[in-house]
């Protein structure tokens, strides 16, 4: 099973974290800070 690059937000629900775009890919990751 492949990760995708973008998590679906209902996996975000159950950890707090903060989404922050990388400006590299430009794609919006879930940080953990």
């Amino acid at each position: 099973m492949q990760e995708p690059k973008l998590q679906p937000v209902r996996a975000t629900l159950r950890k707090p974290v903060r989404l922050e775009r990388d400006p590299v890919t430009g794609v919006y990751r879930p940080i953990d800070r």
